[in-house]
């Protein structure tokens, strides 16, 4: 009797045992796995260009503004615009940088040094006398219009224009003119102002509109120059 209870044990184990290995298999069956092959991360590209009249002067020696011979009254004009060539949206900067003044005395070398005399008292900043306009259209300013600031202002860092351009995109014009005040006197002969056209890229991430204010600019990375001479 006990050897058969013993044994009924041993049958109820094995059966146990069985079912354990069974059921293990049984789920080794129904195992699966799946996956997604050719991920890419690319960085886009930030590319911009300066057009003049719609015309693309990034890569020419064209000077925006280019005479030598400026009086009391005269003014000269361009307008500008930047084009988003690359394909990332970006937001934009459009100033004047590096700008070198030297008075007339100063430039009085060379053949001008028989002007020598005529030149003592010219000794005057001529940033000082040359209003920036910005203006409805490439024109001569009136009476009626208003100078954005001298050039001088411009030397501490004021812009001529900002946006935000998505890919493909250019943004308005803006028609720039320079004029020398009509009061400008003796001592701003000869004078000379030099500077860069530049264009100041930030790299701006495309948020839902509603979130778009509150984003920081990521990191300025490139920019363009165009050398303007007075």
């Amino acid at each position: 009797m006990r050897n058969e209870r013993k044994s009924l044990i041993l049958s109820g184990l094995s059966v146990l045992m069985c079912l354990v290995v069974l059921v293990g298999a049984t789920w080794a069956w129904f195992t699966d796995s799946v996956s997604s092959s050719s991920n890419k991360l690319q960085a886009g590209v930030l590319d911009v260009q300066l057009l003049k009249d719609g015309e693309d002067i990034s890569n020419s020696e064209e000077k925006v503004f280019d005479y030598h011979l400026w009086e009391p009254g005269y003014s000269a004009g361009a307008s500008l615009s930047v084009k988003n060539n690359g394909s990332l949206a970006l937001k934009y900067e459009l100033l004047f940088q590096n700008i070198t003044v030297k008075t007339g005395l100063e430039n009085a070398t060379g053949d001008l040094q028989k002007y020598e005399e005529h030149l003592a008292e010219a000794t005057g900043d001529i940033s000082e006398v040359l209003d920036v306009y910005l203006l409805d259209s490439n024109r001569a300013p009136t009476a009626e219009d208003t100078p954005a600031g001298t050039l001088k202002d411009y030397m501490a860092g004021k812009t001529l224009q900002t946006g935000f351009l998505l890919a493909g995109q250019t943004g308005n014009a803006v028609h720039i003119v320079i004029k020398m005040r009509e009061d400008a006197d003796n001592r701003y002969q000869n004078a000379s102002a030099s500077f860069d056209m530049t264009t100041h890229l930030r790299m701006k991430r495309e948020f839902p509109l509603h979130l778009k204010d509150s984003i920081s600019d990521i990191a300025t990375t490139k920019a363009l120059r165009k050398r303007l001479r007075m």
